[in-house]
């Protein structure tokens, strides 16, 4: 078992919040398939799923969170001539500092916007008429159950 599972502990250093809420398990930025594994796990045994984004604001409200909690990678993950692959984790301004070394893409838009990729998506955040939609190919990730999606951007129902 990775280092980045770990059974029954607290989340406290996870969250800004600085809560203290005793969990299952937690699931952090483990290699695919073994997020794929405890997720199928969860859904076999009808645990509950929580996913929590990079130094959450996320509020469990109990001492005890019986299930999985999944934190998604924080990295900038591949590279190519036509596309970036960013983890849901990273920091809008680290996915700017880690491009603009490679000398790719210019995040400069999103830099201002505090908060990761994965909220940034999910809000559809924008900065001066431009939003994470206009710079999206396609999410591809894990559904609750461990099952591999891969979602185009006209799939998607952006605000």
């Amino acid at each position: 078992m990775s280092e980045k599972i770990r059974q029954s502990d607290d989340i406290v250093g996870l969250s800004r919040l600085k809560q203290h809420c005793q969990v299952s398990k937690i699931v952090q930025s483990a290699e695919l398939e073994e997020l794929k594994t405890a997720l199928a796990e969860a859904h076999r045994h009808d645990r509950k799923v929580a996913v929590m984004g990079n130094f959450s604001k996320t509020v469990f409200g109990c001492d005890r969170f019986e299930g999985l909690v999944a934190i998604p990678r924080n990295e900038l993950i591949a590279l190519d001539e036509t596309k970036v692959t960013l983890g849901s984790g990273l920091l809008l301004r680290a996915a700017d500092d880690a491009l603009g070394r490679e000398g790719l893409i210019n995040f400069n838009v999103l830099r201002t916007i505090p908060g990761t990729v994965g909220g940034a998506l999910t809000m559809n955040a924008s900065f001066q008429n431009e939003t994470v939609s206009d710079l999206l190919l396609y999410v591809e990730g894990l559904d609750y159950s461990g099952n591999y999606r891969r979602l185009k951007r006209e799939d998607l129902e952006f605000s």
